[in-house]
């Protein structure tokens, strides 16, 4: 008769042990599914331009700017820099525009989109791996109605991580198969501690 009865306690405590075994891999799965969807939100918000900075680009170009972009936003330390950019399609004498945003080379340096020079001023190097978001570098660009403004965003990925980056961008709007000067030269400082 015990020996049922010990029988029983075991077969009760493995049934015990194999139901918490199962919601134990159940609640890691759902941990891990949580975390990558936290994480690739993340990153996709990181591409875009948060309805914050939208607001300050509008207020920006409230003021009359056609052209406008952000100081850096680098939301943790050694993520891309992001500069969000605002354009407003103003006097076009059509429904809408093509635009394009050019980085601009250095003249004193061949094929160079930004220089850093690092914060003791000793080494000086020139990079090439601005991101724009969308891409406007190959096709038409992106198209404006009159009177409409667009939003893009601006990356670096920072090599060194301590420094002073300068970067020029120039806008550009199509008239008659021409690509004009839109806006002034845009200049962007920015020191890395």
């Amino acid at each position: 008769m015990k020996t049922k009865y010990k029988n029983k306690k075991a077969f009760t405590l493995s049934v015990n042990f194999l139901v918490i075994m199962i919601i134990m891999v159940v609640l890691f799965g759902f941990g891990i599914y949580l975390f990558t969807t936290i994480f690739n939100n993340a990153i996709k918000l990181d591409e875009q331009v948060h309805q914050q900075e939208t607001d300050r680009l509008n207020m920006l170009m409230d003021s009359g700017d056609i052209v406008t972009v952000l100081n850096p936003q680098q939301t943790a330390e050694k993520d891309a820099l992001r500069f969000p950019i605002g354009i407003s399609n103003e006097n076009s004498d059509i429904s809408s525009n093509q635009f394009i945003i050019e980085i601009e080379e250095f003249e004193e340096f061949n094929n160079c989109n930004y220089k850093f020079v690092k914060n003791d001023g000793s080494s000086f190097e020139c990079l090439n791996d601005v991101v724009l978001i969308p891409s406007d570098f190959e096709g038409n660009g992106f198209q404006i109605n009159n009177n409409e403004r667009k939003f893009r965003l601006m990356q670096i990925n920072p090599k060194h991580y301590s420094g002073f980056y300068t970067i020029k961008f120039r806008v550009k709007r199509q008239k008659n198969n021409e690509w004009l000067d839109y806006g002034k030269l845009q200049m962007i400082w920015v020191t890395v501690p």
